[in-house]
């Protein structure tokens, strides 16, 4: 109680603490101070200059505990926060705790437990790191270093390898971020991901990949059959040749020479899919994640739009949080059947134009059979040019490559 009065009465003397905190009103526990953090944020928004008094006199049944407030000072904030975020942290574990505690005597089903308590866990974590604000000249002063790693691996990609040389030369290489790939139905989007996700492997890049449309057997099949060099079809129905032995046995044999993590289950939601990409980076060293699909993780919202968005910012959040590339596959709507892809046809939801740092759309080989090649269209691309990829589809294999150029 006493950390939040403090806190909350320093962020009203110098209201400039706003824009440097990443503890929000619903963090506060005591109503007062929690309605007085939101009252300051609105008086702001109007255009007015607050102060206590003024927030006192709009909170007329806390102005008891608010007239303690007066006379604070307003040196020693960030001492505060830290404190403050630490006693926000407990609080939540605590809650973790109590809920375990409780339901394993409720006799709760366990994989229910560990997805809430995993959410709980999740959002313990308060950050206070910032940027605080530098002279542009120290900033460059920073940048030397990373320019002088630039210049000494010139002509190598910065990020994790694409498996496509043209996709690598307008992105850099799979770099922390959050990467969409989109298409329709059965045009490609996971063979395309486990395309991608091979050539990871071949660089010995560790890949993490999460599936929440297809069965852990389903996408194992598929990775052996291109990486032997085996017909998809002989796998699903078991006509194998003789001489296809050898090459699962080779693709069996480079498969445990890497570090390749799967996480398959059709019920993930947002806490579980926080969760296991954490266990994947922290606990299996992976680089790179993968998701399939984005439409498929279950989120809150009333419509499907904000179900999406909200699938959408937190896979925005794993990025950023856990400092990696996530690549994430994303269903387009019907009208991209018939129209040249462009971002609108993401399905759902305008956020994930908004949220990716690159955006894709599959432009299908010619469904009937008749021509094996396509495009990988970029259509959005934060730190580089747009453009398209030629891609040919290996159907028998079901994977893709880039035509050697002439």
């Amino acid at each position: 109680m006493i950390l939040e009065k403090e806190f909350v009465m320093r962020l009203i003397n110098n209201p400039m603490n706003l824009g440097r905190t990443a503890i929000k009103p619903s963090d506060i526990g005591v109503p007062a101070y929690r309605d007085a953090y939101k009252e300051l944020t609105k008086q702001l928004s109007q255009g007015h200059t607050p102060d206590i008094y003024t927030i006192m006199t709009s909170l007329p049944d806390h102005i008891p505990l608010l007239s303690e407030m007066n006379g604070i000072e307003k040196a020693n904030f960030e001492y505060y926060e830290k404190k403050l975020a630490k006693d926000i942290q407990r609080r939540r574990l605590a809650f973790a705790s109590e809920y375990l505690t409780d339901s394993l005597k409720a006799g709760v089903d366990p994989s229910e437990i560990i997805s809430e308590v995993e959410h709980h866990i999740s959002r313990s974590w308060v950050s206070i790191d910032r940027k605080e604000i530098e002279k542009l000249y120290d900033v460059a002063l920073g940048f030397g270093p990373i320019l002088e790693e630039r210049v000494k691996n010139r002509g190598k990609i910065v990020g994790v390898t694409t498996g496509f040389d043209t996709l690598d030369g307008y992105t850099g290489g799979f770099q922390p971020g959050t990467y969409y790939i989109g298409a329709r139905p059965s045009q490609g989007k996971t063979a395309m991901m486990l395309t991608m996700m091979r050539a990871a492997m071949a660089e010995d890049h560790s890949v993490g990949l999460i599936s929440i449309e297809s069965s852990k057997n389903d996408l194992i099949a598929r990775i052996i059959s291109a990486q032997g060099n085996v017909d998809a079809s002989a796998l699903r129905t078991g006509s194998m040749k003789k001489s296809d032995y050898g090459k699962l046995t080779i693709a069996y044999e480079w498969l445990k020479t890497k570090n390749g993590i799967i996480y398959a289950n059709t019920k993930t939601d947002i806490s579980m899919l926080e969760a296991t990409a954490r266990t994947m980076v922290k606990t299996h060293g992976v680089e790179i994640i993968y998701i399939d699909y984005l439409q498929r993780i279950y989120a809150k919202g009333n419509t499907k739009f904000e179900q999406v968005a909200a699938a959408s910012r937190a896979i925005t959040d794993i990025a950023k949080g856990l400092g990696v590339p996530v690549v994430c596959l994303v269903q387009t709507g019907r009208t991209a059947d018939k129209e040249a892809p462009s971002l609108n046809h993401f399905q759902y939801s305008s956020a994930i134009e908004q949220d990716a740092d690159v955006a894709m759309i599959i432009n299908p080989p010619d469904p009937a059979g008749m021509s094996e090649e396509g495009k990988l269209c970029i259509l959005k691309n934060r730190d580089g040019e747009t453009g398209d990829v030629d891609i040919v589809f290996n159907r028998s294999k079901v994977f893709f490559y880039e035509p050697v150029k002439r």
